[in-house]
């Protein structure tokens, strides 16, 4: 049972970092933006820098009730749903298709 809970651990936080990637290309590529380069994450609306709390997947925007910390504009629920979307898929395939903790 250990093992079982591990895998779909450690599938759901490697989909969720995915996820979260992706929601910042969903940001960025279309607007001509590097995905390197600014190397922090930022809020589109005040372009303040998010900290470590800001950025964890799907719990953040949970958290901080879809609003920005810094100047509370709304955070538009497709990042979330990427991310959510993204982590489900990772944690579906590689349930069926990836190695797995045995206990």
């Amino acid at each position: 049972m250990l093992g079982v809970v591990l895998t779909l651990t450690i599938y759901g936080a490697l989909g969720a970092v995915f996820g979260s990637f992706l929601a910042c290309a969903y940001y960025r590529v279309p607007r001509g933006m590097s995905l390197l380069k600014p190397a922090h994450s930022f809020c589109p609306h005040c372009r303040h820098p998010l900290q470590a709390a800001d950025l964890v997947p799907l719990l953040s925007y949970l958290w901080l009730k879809a609003r920005c910390r810094w100047c509370g504009a709304k955070i538009a629920p497709q990042y979330f749903m990427i991310e959510l979307i993204t982590t489900l898929a990772v944690v579906t395939l590689g349930w069926f298709y990836g190695p797995h903790l045995t206990d």
